[in-house]
């Protein structure tokens, strides 16, 4: 089946829906690996049918968690299935807002830890294979789709990915892109802007006012700044958002706008 992938690039400048209106379930697992060592945590949200307790997902004494209810059966009817990479040093959970709000609105959301460049493993060997970050969204792809019955159908032609800081490396690779290290080296030295080289008719480029680099990662709590610069000395900076606006208001902003941007998409 041939996918065609669209771009939008949001660049960083220095509401949520009722839970028990658009219940959302929640589902964990491992794709093994055998023959290339490199088994995957994968996290999937999607449109559930139940009346169950929904329970906070990725919350801990940093970040505020989202909710959904584990295991829950996912509603009838096709989906579009959205997987999300994460940047380096990340993981699955620094884009659970952004997961659980596009489930409420009727997206399956799928989300893989990428071996060597998360929070908790931070292999050189493992991080220099970059080449495996695409294949491992390729295999949660994979996954999502052999299993409606656990994550719900997957509308035909509605396969979509985005990503954050490496992750949107991560996006462009599997979409079709090109790393050429002298036009790189060329575009930095005359301050030229990635989105100039991305066809007009099937990308889009925002600059978000406000925000910063970490604006993408989920809200912080009271005290998480004292207690990111106790464990690395500098990652307060996690927390920090521009003075105007919250980061939950940059976030919805967010939504709107990758929501806004699949939805004519589509369209197109």
């Amino acid at each position: 089946m041939k996918n065609t992938f669209r771009i939008l690039l949001l660049i960083c400048l220095s509401a949520s829906a009722n839970a028990d209106e658009n219940p959302i379930g929640f589902r964990s697992a491992t794709l093994a690996d055998e023959r290339n060592e490199r088994p995957l945590d994968m996290v999937v949200w999607y449109p559930a049918k139940t009346t169950a307790p929904a329970q906070l997902i990725a919350d801990d004494a940093v970040f505020v968690g989202t909710s959904a209810v584990r295991e829950a059966p996912p509603t009838a009817g096709d989906h579009p299935l959205l997987v999300l990479s994460h940047g380096f040093r990340g993981n699955w959970s620094n884009q659970a807002w952004l997961a659980s709000a596009l489930a409420r609105q009727g997206y399956i959301v799928a989300a893989v830890n990428h071996p060597g460049t998360t929070t908790h493993d931070r292999s050189p060997k493992a991080a220099a294979r970059l080449w495996q970050r695409p294949v491992d969204i390729s295999r949660v792809i994979d996954a999502v789709t052999a299993q409606p019955e656990q994550f719900g159908a997957v509308s035909k032609g509605r396969i979509e990915v985005a990503g954050h800081s490496l992750g949107g490396w991560t996006a462009l690779e599997i979409a079709g892109t090109r790393f050429d290290p002298e036009r790189f080296a060329q575009d930095c030295a005359a301050h030229q802007k990635l989105a100039t080289r991305l066809p007009s008719a099937t990308s889009q480029y925002v600059e978000i006012s406000n925000a910063s680099h970490f604006s993408f990662m989920s809200l912080c709590k009271p005290g998480a700044v004292a207690l990111l610069e106790e464990d690395s000395p500098g990652d307060g900076i996690i927390c920090a958002d521009g003075d105007a606006r919250s980061r939950e208001v940059i976030q919805q902003q967010v939504v709107a706008l990758i929501d806004g941007f699949l939805s004519r998409s589509v369209q197109n």
